[in-house]
């Protein structure tokens, strides 16, 4: 339903805005519960939100501009969204604040953020594939339910490795934040 439709993204990106709060207060030895997580991730969303689309739309027209310059801010803004809810800032000030924190550091930033994506994306292909070459390939003629079979395990088994990895992706984003905050006030 609609109602479903909606409320699914919202409470992902509060889930995943809430784990990042968990993450960042555990790295900082100091307790959060769950509870002030959410508590916390539901007054942070629309920064987040913003945040994030301001990223997303900076990323594609670099990007269809010339593919490098959608590469270099797909980093250079990488830290948006954690300069937004950790120094309290609004979305497009989080977005310069993340570039300069990333000038330079870009190639090490890209480096230790590409491990978590990469491993993702060739775990979800593997996965992806594996369950349609078992499948779709057995029988030339497989009818409409047994070729939903794949897909149905595919989004199951995606589900299930983005709830693994997505905390790992988090926590390297928020290790990289730290670290060029911490070389920001060495310098």
């Amino acid at each position: 339903t609609g109602v479903q439709t909606c409320a699914l993204p919202i409470f992902y990106v509060v889930t995943l805005i809430a784990i990042t709060f968990r993450i960042w207060s555990f790295a900082r030895q100091s307790e959060m519960s769950t509870v002030a997580a959410y508590r916390s991730s539901l007054s942070a969303v629309p920064k987040a939100v913003v945040a994030g689309i301001i990223y997303s739309v900076a990323v594609v027209i670099g990007t269809l501009a010339l593919v490098v310059p959608g590469i270099y801010l797909s980093i250079a803004l990488a830290m948006a969204i954690p300069c937004a809810l950790f120094e309290d800032l609004r979305a497009v000030v989080a977005c310069r604040r993340s570039a300069r924190l990333v000038r330079g550091a870009w190639w090490r930033t890209a480096t230790v953020l590409s491990l978590p994506a990469t491993a993702y994306l060739v775990i979800v292909v593997a996965v992806a594939a594996a369950l349609y070459v078992h499948y779709g390939f057995r029988d030339p003629d497989f009818g409409l339910v047994i070729g939903m079979i794949p897909r149905v395990a595919s989004s199951f088994l995606c589900a299930l490795i983005t709830a693994v990895m997505m905390p790992w992706f988090i926590a390297m984003t928020l290790v990289v934040y730290n670290d060029l905050r911490v070389r920001e006030t060495v310098k």
